[in-house]
């Protein structure tokens, strides 16, 4: 009709309801909905998640992230999330991520919680970049040098492009 309210009465006790508003005119035409407005069911409060801030990973390093998610009813609640970088996984259950990244790269992470009824969703960028080189292990000289042109050897890293070698006298002074 033509009225600008309406009273719901016909709420069952626990259920969310969600309500919005169209105009419309003969024909009939149909205008835009209006934003949504949800009830909530009462008793029932949506559950928290913790934003676990902008996370910042090597690429080919395994590593974790727990989910801190819980509900103000104590209900318990699963997990979910979109965006994961690749090579890791959710516990839905847990809300432990893990795995290891294998390529470099910045997503938008999207982790949800859920009582089976209501949710909250915190959205974080994950970042994967490219690790540094492992140590270089150095296979001779050892010990004291007996010579002043050493020849220096060690062991390759196989994620190094190139090497440095850092030659320093014995001095108390570093040189600048």
């Amino acid at each position: 009709g033509n009225a600008t309210t309406f009273t719901f009465n016909d709420a069952a006790e626990g259920q969310r309801y969600c309500f919005a508003v169209a105009a419309y005119s003969a024909g009939p035409r149909l205008g835009e909905q209006s934003v949504e407005v949800c009830s909530e069911p009462s008793g029932n409060r949506p559950p928290t998640l913790t934003n676990p801030g902008n996370q910042s990973n090597a690429v080919g390093v395994a590593l974790t992230l727990q989910l801190h998610g819980s509900d103000p009813e104590s209900s318990p609640v699963t997990y979910s999330a979109t965006g994961l970088p690749a090579g890791l996984t959710l516990d839905t259950n847990t809300g432990f991520i893990s795995g290891t990244p294998p390529t470099v790269g910045t997503v938008s992470t999207h982790a949800t919680v859920s009582d089976g009824n209501l949710s909250t969703t915190q959205a974080f960028t994950w970042t994967i970049a490219a690790g540094l080189p492992g140590v270089a292990t150095t296979l001779r000289p050892t010990g004291a040098i007996a010579t002043t042109t050493p020849t220096f050897e060690w062991e390759s890293v196989a994620t190094a492009t190139s090497y440095r070698l850092w030659v320093d006298d014995a001095s108390s002074t570093d040189p600048r």
